[in-house]
C-alpha cells in the first residue's frame, strides 16, 4: 500500500509540473502573437485593403 502512495504522489507531482509547463507555453504563445500582431485589427483592416486591391 505505501508502494501505491508513493507512486501516486510522484504521478501527481509529474502531473502538477506538466500542467505550470502547458500554463507557462500558453502564456508565451499569447505573448508572442501579441508582440507579432499588436492590433488585430490592423490586420483585418490591411486584409480588407489587398482584397480592394485585388478588385480593382
Amino acid at each position: 500500500m505505501e508502494l501505491m502512495a508513493d507512486n501516486y504522489l510522484k504521478i501527481k507531482d509529474w502531473l502538477s509540473i506538466v500542467l505550470i509547463l502547458m500554463i507557462i507555453v500558453m502564456n508565451w504563445m499569447k505573448w508572442v502573437i501579441t508582440k507579432n500582431f499588436p492590433d488585430q485589427e490592423k490586420v483585418e483592416k490591411q486584409e480588407k485593403l489587398v482584397q480592394l486591391n485585388w478588385k480593382i
